[in-house]
């Protein structure tokens, strides 16, 4: 058995994604919803892989200092930005004006974004 000093989140976060991505995997070629032929282009493969690994290692090393460092309400925010990321870039990139819905959650997110920014941390690191 290995101590809890051994277990590191990257470790975690590894074992995570790996269970989670053979049962996803198991499941959609049950269900017949595989594309799989498309992992033969080597430029998609190629951006599989660098997504996957960089993607993957750099997201979960930044999320789990930021938990280490920070109040976890505030590295919970983190979480929050990512819609708004999606609403903007869509809009600017993909040219997709967002409904009032979504301008009402932009807006809502924004604002506990701002709210929580407020509340002093102590550094926990």
């Amino acid at each position: 058995m290995t101590s809890h000093k051994e277990i590191t989140p990257m470790l975690i976060a590894t074992a995570r994604t790996l269970y989670g991505g053979t049962f996803l995997f198991i499941l959609s070629s049950i269900e017949g919803a595989n594309q799989y032929d498309k992992l033969g282009i080597t430029n998609i493969l190629l951006l599989l892989i660098f997504q996957g690994i960089v993607g993957f290692a750099l997201h979960y090393s930044i999320w789990y200092e930021a938990i280490k460092r920070l109040n976890l309400s505030k590295a919970t925010t983190l979480v929050s930005v990512y819609p708004t990321f999606s609403i903007v870039l869509a809009w600017f990139i993909l040219k997709e004006v967002p409904n009032f819905y979504q301008l009402t959650g932009f807006g809502i997110i924004i604002l506990g974004i701002f709210g929580l920014s407020g509340i002093k941390s102590a550094h926990r690191g």
